[in-house]
């Protein structure tokens, strides 16, 4: 570090002197023309003003004498300025709301003012707009589950007509088999392979539609009816004396069986019914011949599921 210079946070810094100018400079750096050092008698004139005077003196020297209201005849000099100024303000459109705001916020779908906290106020799902997409999302729908059932009444109708017809029965229960796995009822006790399913309509009495079950192929005829009526919800009183007894009947009104204890598979392997087949369980009254006993009417029982 030279005698020239100081350590002044941690720099060194020159000692401008005489002797620095002198060693660092040249002699036409250090002589200044007099016209470009500044006048110190320019300001002795202002010595008697005050220094608001001297502020406007040097205001009028860098604005122009005429920038001042009275020496420019300004028409707006002693107006005043009113103090009757109408500021707006808009209320919130909500109902539960009491808020005040300067600026008017309109909703582009109901063209009402709302603040900042309702401005998300739900306008475009209005019960008009809901209940419009509700029938536009359930049209399709309801068209869609009119035409299936249009179509499983035309299979139905079909399907019944072919029961009717002994050499139709065999396929019509075949078809009718497919539909009614999906749909049918039953004891889960049953194996999957020993299941027999059958249409049951249902008493005429009860006015009630069919229903899909599945029994076994093992149980006997009585047990079959025992089961059904379970299922069903159908009153049996089979076992009490002088009761009407359930019976099961085929569509053309004759018996499965007369005999309670007959085996159903044995039934089956005689051809007399079909898995997949409808059946009718219906009331005989004690006194009919239950023997030789035949539905009538059977066309006018409900088979619809």
């Amino acid at each position: 570090m030279e005698d020239s210079q100081v350590r002044i946070d941690g720099r060194l810094i020159d000692i401008a002197d005489n002797a620095w100018r002198e060693e660092k400079l040249s002699k036409n750096l250090i002589d200044v023309p007099p016209s470009e050092l500044p006048d110190p008698e320019a300001d002795n004139g202002d010595s008697h003003m005050t220094i608001k005077e001297q502020e406007q003196k040097w205001s009028d020297l860098a604005l122009g004498k005429h920038f001042n209201q009275s020496l420019h005849n300004c028409k707006s000099l002693g107006r005043g300025t009113s103090n009757n100024v109408d500021i707006k303000s808009f209320a919130c459109s909500h109902v539960d709301c009491n808020q005040i705001s300067p600026l008017e916020m309109l909703c582009p779908k109901c063209q009402k003012h709302f603040c900042l906290l309702h401005r998300y106020h739900n306008c475009f799902d209005i019960v008009e707009d809901i209940e419009e997409k509700k029938r536009l999302w359930n049209t399709p729908r309801e068209q869609f589950a009119a035409s299936v059932k249009a179509v499983d009444k035309m299979v139905n109708d079909n399907l019944k007509k072919a029961m009717q017809n002994p050499k139709k029965q065999a396929t019509a229960a075949k078809i009718q088999l497919m539909k009614l796995k999906g749909k049918a009822t039953g004891s889960p006790s049953v194996p999957t392979t020993d299941r027999i399913y059958f249409l049951v309509i249902l008493p005429k009495s009860l006015n009630k539609g069919a229903k899909p079950v599945f029994v076994s192929k093992d149980w006997s005829i009585g047990k079959v009816i025992d089961s059904a009526s379970t299922i069903c919800n159908v009153p049996n009183r089979n076992n009490e004396m002088n009761s009407p007894k359930l019976k099961l009947f085929k569509v053309d009104g004759t018996q499965v069986s007369t005999e309670m204890n007959s085996k159903l598979v044995d039934i089956i392997e005689s051809s007399r019914i079909f898995s997949g087949e409808t059946l009718i369980l219906e009331y005989v009254n004690p006194s009919d011949d239950s023997v030789n006993y035949v539905l009538s009417n059977c066309c006018e029982y409900n088979s619809t599921i």
